[in-house]
């Protein structure tokens, strides 16, 4: 009689590579291909994964989402080497409200809104800055709070380490969180040293 044994093998983490000239088409997420943009690499990781982002400038047009993921890392090349502008996200149009479960709930007219934003995930951002992220979301009048740079809503912890925040702003007068906002998560900052130049830095609402 042939026995038959399973062995569980267990899940290596990957790396994967996000560069200004990289591409979104024909880019694997490798070093020597890497993609052009977060968001593509986001879409693509795993649990574990590390997602490093090269040194250089990047303006991104839409805010980068991050559903759902478990112990994933954004790694830049350092402060003074990896920058995301937030000065290109946005436009008139429409953002989603999720509940726990992920579904659309309602939808609601913004001008700017968040450079990162985290949902129901574990994420550790360090090593780059953020500038110009600004949050600018309204529904039948009011503002939607939320974090210029980063926003976290009912999220595991989120740690942010040697990161910089510059120019931002959430121009929202209601539990606004200038450059970041966590709600419902025990996120937790590491600053560097130095001064932000942001209203407000941080803005948590820990469970």
């Amino acid at each position: 009689m042939a026995l038959l044994l399973l062995f569980a093998c267990p899940v290596l983490a990957a790396d994967l590579y996000v560069a200004t000239n990289g591409s979104d088409t024909a880019g694997n997420g490798s070093l020597g291909a890497p993609f052009a943009t977060l968001q593509r690499a986001v879409d693509l990781a795993a649990t574990g994964d590390t997602i490093h982002l090269a040194g250089g400038v990047y303006t991104p047009t839409a805010t980068a989402h991050v559903r759902s993921k478990r112990d994933l890392t954004i790694e830049g090349a350092g402060r003074g080497s990896t920058v995301i502008d937030g000065s290109q996200v946005g436009g008139d149009g429409f953002a989603a409200d999720y509940d726990e479960t992920g579904q659309v709930q309602n939808t609601w007219r913004w001008c700017r809104q968040s450079v990162l934003r985290f949902f129901l995930s574990s994420v550790t951002v360090r090593d780059l800055t953020i500038r110009n992220g600004v949050n600018e979301v309204w529904s039948n009048g009011y503002g939607l709070a939320s974090g210029g740079a980063i926003d976290v809503s009912l999220g595991v912890p989120v740690a942010i380490e040697r990161c910089d925040f510059l120019n931002c702003e959430d121009r929202n007068v209601l539990m606004g969180g200038g450059a970041i906002r966590a709600i419902e998560s025990t996120s937790r900052m590491t600053r560097p040293p130095g001064a932000s130049t942001c209203r407000n830095v941080l803005s948590i609402r820990a469970r």
